[in-house]
């Protein structure tokens, strides 16, 4: 009755090709809500990504928010250098050192059909991070080594 089009993946998408280009610029807020729209759309679509469009004409527009050391947020393309965290502990810890990707550690799981479909799995900071955590000088051993396995020792130890 009102004429009014549902809102769908091409919809989403078109409105992203087009955000820059017609001269307004558009807030990181809003842009985010769209990529998290898209997400949606792909989640959908599951393992048919094929029917999606593709993504090569998103990757090069300013559609990426991206937040620096110093705590500003802009929007750059994706051949921008940044990562995703996607982990916490040691790794995310890098999130004051790197330009990395505006969404939160929840809101990048939830964007795991984008990235995926964006191929931009590389990003990953835990794939560009090797984490090597060691005690310290001394012997070396596997945290499963039968001598130290405190579950047959339990009994003794609470008595």
């Amino acid at each position: 009755m009102l004429q009014v089009s549902e809102l769908t993946l091409q919809l989403v998408y078109d409105k992203l090709l087009t955000l820059i280009d017609y001269g307004k610029e558009s807030t990181v807020h809003y842009v985010k809500q769209q990529l998290l729209t898209l997400n949606s759309f792909l989640r959908d679509l599951g393992e048919k990504w094929f029917m999606a469009p593709t993504a090569s004409p998103l990757l090069e527009k300013r559609i990426f928010p991206i937040k620096f050391p110093d705590g500003r947020v802009l929007l750059f393309p994706a051949n921008t250098g940044f990562t995703i965290i996607d982990r916490v502990g040691p790794v995310g810890g890098f999130r004051d050192v790197v330009k990395t990707l505006d969404f939160t550690l929840d809101e990048v799981h939830e964007l795991e059909p984008f990235i995926e479909w964006a191929r931009l799995q590389h990003r990953y900071l835990s794939r560009m991070v090797a984490y090597n955590p060691e005690v310290g000088p001394g012997e070396k051993f596997p945290v499963s080594d039968p001598r130290f396995d405190v579950r047959r020792k339990a009994h003794g130890l609470v008595r």
